[in-house]
């Protein structure tokens, strides 16, 4: 399910870019790389 953080404050655009700068390194198993699924949950502060 996909909804939108916030798009009066640039929340989402925010998330992508964060989203962006991390690397998929894929799952391996006896050497050879494996299905794997990825939940990538990223929390923010507002101040």
């Amino acid at each position: 399910m996909l909804k939108s953080l916030d798009s009066v404050f640039g929340l989402d655009q925010e998330a992508i870019k964060a989203a962006r700068q991390w690397r998929f390194a894929p799952g391996m198993r006896l050497g050879e790389p494996v299905a794997v699924r990825v939940v990538l949950e990223l929390s923010f502060t507002l101040r």
